[in-house]
């Protein structure tokens, strides 16, 4: 899948949450030891398949994931678990509400 596939896919699922009021949402982004394109896709074919993740922004230069995510279905704590789970370091970085543009 490439890049432009991935970010529709994101849309995609975000479209999908109507039910989910912005200011409500949290946004976490983990220190990670992603290093190469297959980390990234790892990432995108997994994470947003996690209940509660509305959008997710990956910086691979700096080895950076964030998470926008609901905390009424998931957890930091459970965020950082399927991290781990998928091969991943995840050590948290920053966690704020969630300040759509």
């Amino acid at each position: 899948m490439n890049n432009l596939s991935k970010y529709i896919f994101i849309l995609f699922i975000t479209a999908c949450s109507t039910n989910i009021n912005s200011n409500d949402l949290k946004v976490v982004t983990f220190d990670t030891s992603i290093h190469c394109e297959d980390c990234v896709n790892t990432m995108f074919n997994n994470l947003p398949k996690e209940a509660g993740v509305v959008d997710l922004k990956i910086e691979l230069n700096e080895k950076l994931v964030s998470i926008v995510f609901n905390p009424a279905e998931t957890t930091v704590e459970k965020l950082a678990e399927k991290i781990n789970e998928l091969g991943y370091s995840a050590y948290v970085k920053s966690f704020d509400d969630f300040k759509s543009n």
